[in-house]
């Protein structure tokens, strides 16, 4: 663990924050969460990622890296663990989109892409958590976070069964494994006009005063904007591009400042601003 910890501040605490609670990003050091995630779902989840989502895949960490990585996470478990099984796999679509869209839609997206809550229907996240770890979040929710316990007394309105829970979960894999033909951006948190006076600060020199481009790539691009998830432009601000001039601005350095959550997100929402279509083409690449 101790070793987990020194590979989780340099590599995972720039958006999850050193304590595991970072504001803008999903929480990991929550209770719920980790008594009840597998070994395998944070193992999967940590190197395969979370495509179209700000959390990159951490592949290049050895066997021995992630064991570390894992007890250290696990050192912040204060409940005990909830381990069973649960069957969605007959779970009725037409009833679970009915569910989702009236339950779940507000917060994760109306396509699942994620909102003010996490993207849910996403191949990556789907194939990480198993069946039981999904009804666990949807029944119990989670302490500390908007997320409700549909079959607890905090949703006084609304009392899912394990029959509706089991249709939810069928819509969510049925919906990843047959995705629109559209890519949408995901959630954006920032201020686009902190954006700006962070972008004219830190970035024109490079990409130009309007992202035109000059020493580094045009940002001001619709081909790059049509295809790019805030995810993605979240994740490459905060970790920059091996092999380039690209700071992480999530790091910092003796040579750049470290950019907070909060402000990488702003200028975030800066470069979307400069997109004109807000529907995309989804781009086919196996």
């Amino acid at each position: 663990a101790g070793r987990g910890k020194i590979l989780y501040n340099d590599n995972c605490a720039m958006c999850h924050g050193s304590d595991g609670k970072g504001a803008e990003v999903i929480t990991i050091n929550n209770r719920d969460l980790l008594a009840a995630a597998s070994d395998d779902y944070l193992y999967k989840t940590i190197v395969n990622g979370r495509g179209n989502t700000a959390m990159p895949g951490w592949g290049h960490f050895t066997s021995k890296d992630m064991a570390d990585i894992l007890a250290f996470l696990k050192s912040w478990q204060e409940a005990p663990e909830r381990r069973g099984s649960f069957a969605a796999a007959e779970g009725d679509l037409t009833r679970g989109e009915e569910r989702y869209h009236y339950l779940c839609s507000r917060c994760h997206g109306i396509y699942g892409q994620g909102d003010t809550g996490p993207s849910i229907i996403n191949v990556d996240f789907l194939d990480a958590a198993s069946d039981y770890f999904l009804a666990e979040m949807i029944a119990k929710g989670r302490q500390g976070t908007a997320m409700l316990g549909w079959s607890t007394a905090v949703s006084k309105q609304v009392k899912l069964s394990a029959e509706d829970i089991a249709d939810v979960i069928a819509f969510l894999r049925h919906s990843a494994a047959n995705p629109p033909d559209v890519i949408y951006p995901g959630p954006s948190f920032g201020s686009a006009e902190q954006g700006r006076i962070l972008f004219q600060r830190l970035c024109v020199e490079c990409h130009g005063k309007n992202g035109e481009g000059s020493l580094a790539p045009a940002l001001n691009n619709q081909e790059l904007l049509n295809a790019a998830t805030n995810g993605f432009l979240y994740a490459t601000i905060s970790r920059g591009r091996a092999g380039t001039e690209m700071p992480s601005w999530g790091r910092g350095s003796d040579k750049f400042p470290r950019l907070s959550s909060e402000e990488r997100h702003d200028v975030t929402a800066f470069l979307r601003a400069w997109q004109r279509v807000v529907i995309k083409k989804r781009l086919n690449i196996n």
